[in-house]
């Protein structure tokens, strides 16, 4: 259910019976997919949770995902199954789980837009990989298709490479969201934290909160998840945290929107060990489609400006599809921040992140695919510092409500 941001008459506001003190059992603050799915797992576990968002639910990293469920073989191109790819290889089947609603947190309502996803190889590039995709690290995990089973894009005859059918699956953000805040929608305020209150232990023992109808309210809790994303940098400063250090790692999206009827969710090779691009499709409120390009091309494009970015893929498309038209196709470019725990040399982290300080737990989940994994660290964290549940009168209705973000696609295409 999409939920509309909720104005409180200032009567109400300034009325003498209302307190501004709040308890709870656990403080999220940050309403991307780390927050909303924590929140989630511990209120079905019997947690008291309330969540301040600052703006809007999944408007940053989340929603300008792709929305890919893998287990780690585009990280694996390079002839091995690393840490990284390791780390994730069970996240597909778990996520299956989720969708089916076989685990706590009940994903049954989410939408699955691709079951399944491929890579391909074209031309030269074709043979590097066939001895890695017959291995044993990956096979069960990956088949090759024959012609009149690719994908219709590929079945044309100008097409002369390889597709590769992988077990991971592609989720629709925004219905993932919906699906979180089912059930907890008056536990979803927005707001800000503004300062922390500690006792002579140092445990943060409540949470000044500003909300976005000017109200401040202070949250007492036993402990507080900071799952805000690049907003966690701030949050840290704020509290004092001095292990929980961040980077940031940037891409520069490209949006295609098309009227062909070709949806993809795949990986192109080149001659790196990873992929050259990624493609998800998306359709949009006006009967199109768009094609979101990730992978090299992003990764590669952080100093184009978004004219440039556009010529590149352009460029990049009529490369790999040269029998396609794209004549009558538009154009959207914008740039991204993967903020996670600081690595060194600045590499992409292996897993997701679970920081405990006190009785802070700082998280990033790293990636999409990672959520649940998130949570299983997270749950430990809070089970060792011996949070209780409990259950408390407290009467939300009267705050404002943080309310789900218009994703990337609908939102640069006016």
């Amino acid at each position: 259910m999409m939920m509309d941001s909720m104005q409180t008459p200032s009567a109400t506001r300034t009325s003498p019976e209302i307190s501004t003190d709040i308890h709870t059992d656990i403080l999220l603050l940050g309403g991307g997919i780390a927050g909303l799915y924590l929140l989630k797992l511990l209120s079905n576990l019997g947690y008291d949770c309330i969540l301040i968002e600052k703006d809007q639910l999944g408007g940053g990293q989340t929603l300008q995902s792709q929305g890919i469920i893998h287990g780690g073989l585009k990280y694996a191109l390079g002839g091995n199954l690393n840490a990284e790819s390791d780390a994730i290889k069970e996240m597909p089947d778990r996520w299956r789980k989720l969708l089916a609603g076989g685990e706590t947190v009940d994903l049954s309502n989410t939408k699955v837009i691709a079951k399944t996803q491929h890579m391909w190889s074209a031309g030269k590039f074709a043979s590097k990989f066939t001895s890695f995709f017959a291995s044993k690290l990956v096979r069960g995990r990956i088949d090759k298709l024959k012609k009149d089973q690719m994908p219709a894009l590929f079945q044309a005859p100008q097409f002369t490479g390889s597709v590769y059918k992988l077990t991971d699956l592609v989720v629709d953000t925004p219905s993932l969201l919906n699906n979180l805040c089912q059930g907890v929608e008056q536990r979803i305020l927005q707001g800000e934290a503004t300062a922390f209150s500690s006792n002579e232990t140092g445990t943060i023992t409540s949470s000044n909160v500003t909300l976005s109808d000017g109200q401040s309210i202070q949250i007492h809790h036993q402990a507080v998840i900071f799952s805000a994303g690049a907003g966690n940098e701030s949050l840290t400063n704020l509290a004092e945290i001095k292990d929980a250090p961040m980077q940031r790692r940037p891409l520069h999206m490209v949006m295609a929107k098309h009227n062909l009827p070709y949806p993809l969710y795949a990986h192109g090779l080149g001659t790196g060990s990873k992929p050259r691009i990624t493609i998800t499709s998306h359709a949009t409120d006006d009967g199109k489609m768009v094609w979101y390009l990730g992978g090299e091309i992003a990764e590669n494009g952080i100093d184009r400006d978004s004219e440039s970015q556009i010529i590149e893929g352009k460029k990049e498309l009529n490369a790999l599809f040269p029998w396609v038209d794209f004549s009558n196709t538009e154009w959207a470019t914008f740039f991204v921040d993967r903020a996670e725990p600081l690595q060194q040399g600045l590499i992409k982290p292996d897993c997701s992140y679970a920081h405990n300080e006190r009785n802070v737990i700082v998280t990033w989940p790293t990636k999409l695919t990672l959520a649940p994994n998130l949570g299983d660290r997270v749950l430990a964290l809070i089970e060792q510092q011996g949070v209780t549940q409990n259950t408390y009168s407290n009467e939300l209705s009267r705050f404002p409500k943080a309310s789900i973000a218009t994703q990337k696609w609908e939102s640069l295409f006016v």
